[in-house]
């Protein structure tokens, strides 16, 4: 799949992941040199987990797409043919469910965070707003699963991995 959504959200995807553990190794750094000096930044370290909780969430549409997500393989390489590619076809589609039912309890959390008017310790910000990672990452792994299951309908059964 090779649209122009497709690498625009390819972009966004990779560049999110990439500032996120850029601005991540920054702060550390950062607070680093100012524990050094005597002061410590706790909001700093409250950033840093956030971001690296982002990272984890986006990182999971990114390892759908590059298929690097955790798999067995054993029965998919026993198979060949029709029954390989319907294999991989239920496979895609328990992602695809399970994305869709994830980000469906997601908004759900969401809803409730906002309701309860949360903030984050050190940076007062809204947890709502740091949750919204969640919904976010499965929608992107559905979008991402159901690329998968267009590919493998319109690929060759010996190209399918």
């Amino acid at each position: 799949m090779g649209g122009r959504s497709v690498k625009i959200l390819n972009k966004i995807e990779e560049i999110s992941i990439s500032a996120a553990i850029l601005v991540s190794a920054l702060l550390v750094l950062f607070n680093v040199f100012l524990r050094l000096t005597g002061n410590g930044s706790i909001w700093a370290e409250e950033l840093i987990r956030y971001l690296l909780i982002w990272v984890t969430f986006i990182g999971l549409s990114y390892c759908v797409r590059k298929n690097d997500h955790m798999f067995i393989d054993f029965l998919p390489g026993l198979l060949k043919g029709n029954a390989k590619k319907s294999l991989v076809l239920i496979n895609y589609s328990i992602g695809l469910l399970f994305a869709l039912v994830f980000s469906w309890f997601s908004f759900e959390f969401i809803n409730f965070s906002m309701n309860t008017s949360q903030f984050s310790p050190a940076l007062n910000v809204p947890m709502y707003i740091i949750y919204i990672v969640i919904p976010f990452s499965g929608l992107l792994m559905a979008i991402r699963y159901s690329q998968k299951i267009i590919e493998v309908l319109f690929r060759k059964v010996e190209d399918i991995r």
